[in-house]
């Protein structure tokens, strides 16, 4: 039985697919909502807000002696003036991604489902943050 090579991170090609998904979607309440504003790991400190921030903190590998799958969780930030509009957008953004089947180069289409909520926070500069996270199994091919 022989096993898989060892292989890069599913991080990019997950990256990629769930842009491509936010790009594909523009009209969408989430994506109008933040002015198609959606930047990974950090925003630009000059964009007008609301915005929204993405990121993969968890990508676990669980791969098989066939499959490369990864166990991943994707985190969405929305940071805006008030509470209740970001709660809302964050909203908005589980409405976009959850359940949805997503395809990207290099991986298998997959889903993702609803994992915690964060709840809306102010930081020390008055912008109030709110977020969903979701997680699901993403498997990379050739």
């Amino acid at each position: 039985m022989s096993r898989l090579p060892v292989r890069s991170s599913v991080r990019p090609l997950l990256r990629a697919a769930l842009a491509a998904w936010f790009a594909a979607h523009a009209g969408h309440a989430f994506s109008t909502g933040v002015g198609g504003r959606l930047a990974y790991g950090r925003a630009p400190r000059d964009w007008p807000r609301p915005y929204a921030v993405l990121d993969i903190p968890v990508a676990l590998p669980r791969d098989t002696t066939t499959e490369r799958i990864d166990a991943v969780t994707i985190q969405i930030m929305v940071y805006g003036p008030a509470s209740l509009a970001v709660e809302e957008l964050a909203g908005a953004a589980l409405e976009l991604f959850e359940g949805r089947v997503i395809t990207g180069a290099g991986v298998a289409p997959f889903e993702l489902w609803r994992g915690g909520d964060v709840p809306s926070l102010q930081d020390e500069d008055g912008v109030w943050m709110a977020g969903v996270q979701l997680s699901g199994l993403v498997e990379t091919i050739a």
